[in-house]
């Protein structure tokens, strides 16, 4: 067997497992870009102001970004499969209160946990990667995941918004935290093949703290990481606004367009998104 075929052999039963984490980051776009639809109906029902539209909404991006070191150094020392299926039950919590939620409290707590939870689905995924497929593959695993991650975005947005008017937020939650808890057990079910995890079943011993030290250590000392987390940062905080909250809204106010095709035009946003990461 040459060494190409062996290869090829051995990644066969590492895809069934990031297709499954892929699918956890799927989610982690569609939860943040999702509130673009159902957060401006839920207000225009129970008469929110805009700003705690907005607040609601973003608690999502603050339990989201705080959680990003802590999750990476997480999934790295206990490995994706058990910190991403914890995240997915965290997430089904979260969408099933957002679901049955008869307050801005209960939305606000049900978006706060759904921000906890999908925080280490991105680097759940970059983690499996880098253990598991050949170095020179990890442009392409990356390219790959992140396309897929967006069309959670695109699924967010029209189909949402016509799947919200046809069944209702309750019933369309619901089905999204069952969606969760699948794919939750799915991972618990591969757990032992985790490649973080050595051979002989122990976890590779890398100290928590230690890891995040390093971690912010080495940003500080490279000027072109810090000067890409400005660019990303920048561009990517304006993209959410537009995407992950105001897009429907802006495009009915503006153009004076229906709310179905104000969806369809927010749709496009992440559609461009996901052929620019392809």
């Amino acid at each position: 067997m040459s060494e190409r075929e062996a290869m090829i052999s051995n990644n066969k039963g590492k895809i069934p497992i990031y297709c499954l984490l892929v699918s956890a980051y799927f989610f982690s776009y569609f939860f943040r870009v999702s509130a673009s639809v159902s957060l401006p109906a839920i207000s225009t029902e129970w008469g929110m102001s805009a700003s705690l539209v907005g607040f609601i909404s973003s608690l999502y991006f603050y339990a989201y970004a705080f959680m990003q070191p802590i999750s990476g150094a997480l999934n790295d020392r206990f490995g994706p499969l058990r910190i991403v299926s914890l995240g997915m039950l965290t997430t089904g919590i979260g969408a099933l209160l957002f679901g049955f939620a008869s307050n801005p409290t209960m939305l606000g707590v049900g978006r706060l946990l759904t921000g906890f939870g999908l925080a280490p689905m991105l680097s759940g995924v970059l983690v499996y990667q880098s253990h598991s497929f050949h170095r020179d593959k990890y442009s392409f695993f990356s390219g790959i995941t992140y396309t897929l991650g967006n069309f959670g975005a695109v699924i967010s947005v029209a189909p949402l918004a016509f799947a919200l008017d046809e069944f209702g937020r309750r019933n369309v939650f619901v089905f999204l935290a069952f969606l969760n808890f699948a794919l939750a057990a799915s991972l618990i079910a591969f757990r032992r093949r985790d490649p973080v995890i050595s051979i002989d079943g122990k976890i590779e011993r890398k100290g928590f703290l230690d890891n995040l030290k390093n971690s912010f250590r080495k940003i500080l000392r490279s000027r072109q990481l810090k000067l890409m987390l400005v660019l990303w940062g920048t561009s990517f905080g304006a993209l959410m606004s537009l995407q992950g909250l105001w897009a429907v809204s802006w495009y009915q106010t503006s153009y004076g367009v229906s709310y179905g095709t104000a969806s369809l035009w927010s749709t496009l946003i992440s559609i461009g998104v996901m052929v620019g990461n392809f």
